[in-house]
């Protein structure tokens, strides 16, 4: 049996899982019997004969997040959006979308997240969704972690409970670890990239890269 890719959050009322893969929701569900399963895909749903959760479309915020902690001298501060769901709950996930992506990729975690109690921040990425990039921002995991450190210290918020992210975005959370060692507690990881380049991109990277 394949291993089961899940990303697992505890809330005060239940487990919940994400399941990526519909042939595993039966195992997963066999695991505990009070889990809630979140479908990835209508497809799946209706094979296992389950309803499909309704998406969270929350209306977007913006905040302007400092350029000074990024290092840009182009911009004093650019234009941020995200969305901000059960803001007072003291259970706070962060989820991070990957390379391209937005906000929007979580819409149905939220749906069972915010139920339970969870605070969720979905935040689009400089240039993603509808968040603004300065010409001189630099994409690398480390890079987009300051932006995500400053964009939290800017909307007040000290303490991560839980931050999910999605391919490039797994980088990115896990990069918080180097720029804010206790900002977040734990990690939720869906189908991460790999830790070093794949071969057929290595000759394009230096050895200290």
């Amino acid at each position: 049996m394949a291993w089961l890719p899940i990303a697992r959050v505890i809330s005060r009322r239940s487990t919940i899982y994400y399941c990526h893969n519909a042939a595993t929701m039966p195992f997963a569900k066999s695991l505990h019997p009070h889990i809630t399963i979140i479908k990835s895909s209508l497809h799946q749903a209706s094979k296992f004969n389950q309803e499909l959760l309704t998406p969270s479309d929350p209306e977007l915020l913006f905040t302007n997040v400092p350029g000074k902690y990024l290092g840009l001298t182009s911009t004093n501060h650019f234009n941020v959006s995200y969305t901000d769901e059960n803001s007072t709950s003291p259970l706070v996930t962060l989820v991070v979308h990957g390379c391209p992506g937005s906000h929007l990729d979580f819409r149905y975690i939220s749906s069972v997240l915010v139920p339970a109690g969870v605070r969720v921040i979905r935040l689009n990425m400089p240039g993603f969704g509808s968040s603004e990039k300065p010409p001189e921002f630099i994409y690398s995991a480390h890079n987009l972690a300051k932006f995500v450190a400053a964009f939290l210290d800017n909307i007040g918020v000290t303490k991560i409970n839980m931050a999910v992210g999605i391919s490039f975005g797994c980088s990115i959370v896990t990069s918080l670890s180097t720029v804010q060692p206790n900002l977040v507690l734990s990690y939720g990881l869906l189908s991460s990239v790999g830790g070093r380049p794949h071969a057929g991109l290595r000759p394009y990277f230096s050895k200290d890269g």
